[in-house]
């Protein structure tokens, strides 16, 4: 069964062209340029026709992963991690009323949590996006500096995902750090 790519599109309207999945070659992407996953274009032909004009942008985040990195990766199998659950609170600026404003979605604002998997730091956002649309999604956050991409793989594809800034840590988000573990 094809994976829905549509919750790693951007929602920002000045992206429009990361609003849809787009193919390059032999693969089909989706991002919101912090996350993006690819797979084989042939389970998605209705994307076959979506073009990005900075898709060498996208062959290069995977080009650039270090050599043999999936031979030193350390896996972490994150269905098994324990991830904090999104919260949501009310709009400071719009008070909270639909339609919402530029600050918000319809009058609510995500907190995000910080979750510390080996030296790196992730947006729990994107780790339960990876565990609610991926199948056997497992990420090697050993891979890079704790700044660079890191890649995790699914059953059927491939992805990267931006780590937090360690500076994060300093605006009070919570937390939480996870082990790694042999795949």
């Amino acid at each position: 069964m094809p994976i829905n790519l549509i919750p790693f599109c951007s929602t920002d309207e000045t992206w429009y062209q990361l609003r849809v999945p787009f193919t390059v070659r032999e693969h089909v992407y989706a991002t919101d340029g912090r996350i993006i996953v690819r797979l084989p274009k042939t389970a998605y032909p209705e994307y076959d026709s979506n073009r990005w004009d900075k898709s060498a942008s996208a062959l290069a985040l995977f080009d650039n992963l270090p050599k043999d990195w999936q031979k030193t990766a350390e896996w972490t199998r994150l269905v098994s991690v324990q991830i904090p659950p999104r919260h949501f609170r009310v709009c400071n600026d719009c008070g909270g009323g639909p339609p919402g404003c530029e600050e918000c979605d319809n009058g609510r604002v995500q907190d995000f949590e910080y979750v510390k998997v080996g030296k790196k730091l992730f947006n729990n956002h994107y780790l339960l996006l990876m565990v609610e649309h991926l199948p056997n999604v497992h990420i090697a956050a050993n891979v890079g500096t704790e700044h660079e991409q890191t890649p995790f793989e699914f059953d059927g594809g491939l992805g990267l995902l931006m780590p937090v800034r360690p500076e994060a840590q300093r605006y009070g988000y919570s937390t939480q750090e996870i082990t790694t573990e042999s795949k």
